[in-house]
């Protein structure tokens, strides 16, 4: 057990540190449906693991750069989660849920996918 968490970590590092390559949504739908069988307690192979870490990685990653857009530009919020927040867990969610619910964002990129995900899911109301 001890040496598959070790091969885990060195590859999840590896995975991690690679190359930046743009990701398109057919890479985060297997990604992000990876992270939320694990968060709904499903035992994962060494390959799915890895991919929900990318995702995680990711989305914890853009959500800092959406605060920081907001911090920056307090006009215009790019979407508007509830009061208490969601979790990067349910942004998975609704970012595997957005995938899988329009197939022509597949072979969009992830960024793109994920921030009209958001703005679907978490909308700002008109002032």
């Amino acid at each position: 057990m001890k040496i598959f968490l070790t091969g885990l970590a060195i590859s999840a590092v590896m995975a991690l540190a690679a190359p930046a390559q743009a990701k398109d949504g057919a890479f985060f739908l297997k990604a992000c449906d990876a992270a939320v069988r694990q968060s709904d307690g499903a035992q994962l192979n060494l390959e799915d693991s890895i991919a929900s870490l990318h995702c995680a990685a990711y989305i914890s990653g853009f959500r800092e750069a959406l605060a920081l857009h907001d911090k920056i530009n307090k006009t215009a919020k790019l979407y508007c989660p509830p009061e208490g927040g969601v979790s990067n867990e349910q942004v998975a969610r609704e970012f595997a849920k957005f995938l899988q619910n329009n197939p022509n964002s597949l072979s969009q990129s992830g960024d793109l996918s994920l921030h009209i995900a958001l703005t679907k899911a978490y909308p700002c109301k008109a002032p």
